[in-house]
């Protein structure tokens, strides 16, 4: 359980750092003689102030967010900062910074080297040779690339920022594994009994007898991926700096997602990988429970509905609610995920959302989910803390619509999802679109299911008419309420006049 519930430890070794590291917030150890702490306060002082100069007015998330820019995200920059002092080395040098610049370099095609640092190097070796080939007209063998030794350290320089995001980057997750009883494991239930007692009611279960007979349950482990389809390119969930989306083939993937120790990694969320490698389309079905699927009608023009998804220990997915008022089912075809789940009235704690005055969520912003449940999750008291599953191979679970949700991989993970809306939530679906302001969406909506499915057509024109109806009841009460304030400012505007009529009378 201890394990299971990750706390910062009290003491844990920096990368930068000769001695240990007591706590987050304060960088000298307490053990230590008074005189002792006086001069390791006064030697990191002179570290940082010297080295960073006026600089040294900003936090150390404010230099970083520097060096993060698009301006600073340069290796010749990084470089010559390195040069410039102590302080500006450990900056410059961030892990983080150089993932950036190496992505920025190429957003695919490129094999993780040991770190960020070395991985930029090679990349740009490899574009000035092929820069070289195209200028010559001719071919060259690859340059040789200097290996770098890592393991240089500043004495006398800490920061807690950075601190935090090594120590998760450092953690073995494999004992991360706790689950409270809150979601039923099912198997052999008929479709009614499903619509029964999860789909209509919304309340989330584990199905464990559908994954094990998909051909894809013995063919999807990352070693058979790569062996199957090494060549083939994935798209991850993230982006470069110039908002390029990052590509790596299987065989390139695999081997980042074993080699690499970053705290947010690179993550494999493709919503196209049926138009690049069909075959892993026909290697799952989807259950009967979700045949129903009334945004199907969408055809080419359906929103991202299916993902394959691949990812390593630390990876994973922040809180949020699946768009359009769907549902979903996400089934793991090997390693092992930690989910945590609140109801639709409960927003996550550490969530910063934004509801417009109808109870809708405008926007939120979530932390990545191994934070979340480093920062966030001990300070929670029993009662605010998530129901939590583990899901292990060949689970699948219903998530009902509406419903947050937040995932870390324990384990290298493979698996695959599909949204759906069915009879039990077209109503927020609907819901969604209007309120999003997909007004041609919906529209295109209803044509096509007038041609498909007419009794879902009429429950959507009558919804959409009711909610149509409510924003003109609500323009007129917003109307009304403008004039009343209006005619109030004029009453006392008016008394104000009386008044004032009467001093100018009485002098």
């Amino acid at each position: 359980e201890d394990a299971a519930h990750p706390t910062i430890p009290n003491e844990s070794t920096h990368p930068c750092l000769d001695e240990p590291v007591s706590e987050i917030e304060d960088d000298i150890s307490p053990d230590l003689p008074k005189s002792d702490i006086d001069e390791q306060q006064a030697k990191q002082s002179l570290i940082r102030e010297e080295g960073l100069g006026y600089w040294r007015i900003l936090n150390d998330k404010l230099i970083l967010r520097f060096l993060m820019s698009n301006f600073a995200v340069d290796g010749e920059v990084l470089y010559k900062l390195m040069c410039v002092s102590k302080a500006w080395y450990q900056f410059a040098s961030w892990e983080r910074i150089w993932k950036l610049f190496a992505l920025k370099l190429s957003p695919g095609d490129f094999m993780y080297d040991v770190t960020w640092r070395q991985t930029a190097k090679n990349i740009k070796m490899r574009l000035d040779k092929e820069d070289m080939e195209r200028e010559q007209g001719e071919l060259y063998d690859d340059f040789p690339t200097e290996r770098y030794d890592f393991d240089f350290r500043v004495e006398g320089f800490y920061s807690a920022y950075m601190f935090k995001k090594w120590y998760r980057s450092m953690q073995d997750l494999r004992s991360f594994e706790y689950e409270t009883s809150g979601v039923p494991r099912v198997s052999r239930m008929t479709k009614q009994e499903f619509v029964d007692n999860y789909d209509r009611p919304r309340r989330p279960c584990i199905f464990t007898d559908i994954v094990p007979n998909w051909p894809s349950f013995n063919s999807w482990s990352p070693d058979q991926l790569v062996e199957r389809f090494g060549d083939c390119v994935l798209k991850c969930a993230q982006y470069n700096i110039d908002r390029d989306r990052v590509k790596m083939t299987v065989a390139q993937y695999v081997h980042y997602m074993r080699n690499n120790n970053d705290d947010s990694p690179l993550y494999v969320f493709d919503s196209g990988f049926a138009d690049r490698i069909p075959q892993l389309l026909e290697e799952y079905e989807i259950p009967e429970y979700f045949w129903v699927d009334y945004f199907s009608v969408f055809g080419p023009k359906r929103p991202p509905f299916r993902w394959v998804i691949l990812g390593p220990q630390r990876s994973g997915t922040s809180f949020h609610v699946d768009p359009n008022g769907t549902g979903a089912w996400n089934a793991l075809l090997h390693g092992r995920k930690r989910w945590a789940i609140y109801p639709p009235d409960i927003i996550p704690p550490g969530i910063r959302a934004t509801v417009d005055k109808d109870g809708y969520i405008i926007d939120f912003k979530s932390p990545n989910m191994l934070k979340w449940y480093y920062e966030v999750y001990p300070t929670l008291p029993p009662y605010l803390r998530p129901i939590e599953i583990i899901q292990r191979k060949g689970d699948m679970i219903y998530v009902p619509p509406g419903w947050w949700h937040g995932i870390v991989n324990i384990d290298e993970t493979v698996s695959c999802t599909q949204n759906f809306v069915n009879e039990q939530n077209l109503n927020l679906a609907v819901d969604f679109l209007y309120n999003q302001g997909e007004k041609r969406m919906l529209e295109f909506f209803q044509h096509r299911l007038q041609q498909i499915t007419p009794e879902a057509y009429k429950y959507v024109k009558r919804k959409t008419k009711k909610l149509e109806m409510a924003d003109r009841l609500r323009i007129v009460e917003e109307q009304e309420e403008r004039i009343r304030n209006l005619e109030e400012q004029l009453l006392q505007c008016k008394r104000k006049n009386k008044e004032f009529g009467r001093t100018i009378a009485t002098v």
